[in-house]
């Protein structure tokens, strides 16, 4: 039981870090990005269409993250493939924003998105889920 609260709540919190790409690509609320490009070429900011559509999917990864906490810790069987989506989404915008994003925020971003694919993913996917159970 206290396994499956502390993940919800890691869930949570890297959940709503996703909102901080959202504030910079659509307000003029300091978020602590740099300056520097996404990978892509064409040198789009936050603040370009790219920018915007990206927030989008960040936002999206957001509700899903968040819906995998509630379902973890009602123990629904659908947080599973929610929280695989929310990682594969996340892990897609970070790395188009790898410059963008300070070095610290991406390292732990990815760490968190890797860990709960690999958990998720891998050979021992059932051992994990029986943890939280």
């Amino acid at each position: 039981m206290l396994l499956r609260w502390g993940f919800a709540a890691v869930l949570v919190l890297h959940g709503l870090g996703h909102a901080m790409f959202a504030f910079a690509a659509w307000t003029d609320v300091p978020m602590g990005f740099t300056d520097s490009p996404w990978i892509l070429p064409g040198g789009m900011m936050p603040k370009s269409v790219a920018g915007q559509i990206s927030a989008v999917v960040w936002l999206v990864a957001l509700v899903l993250f968040l819906a995998t906490a509630f379902g973890l810790v009602q123990s629904a069987g659908w947080w599973p493939t929610a929280a695989i989506v929310a990682s594969v989404l996340s892990l897609v915008v970070l790395v188009l924003w790898w410059n963008t994003i300070t070095p610290g925020s991406r390292l732990w971003a990815a760490f968190v998105d890797v860990v709960i694919l690999v958990a998720l993913v891998g050979p021992w996917k059932d051992s994990v889920l029986a943890a939280f159970k």
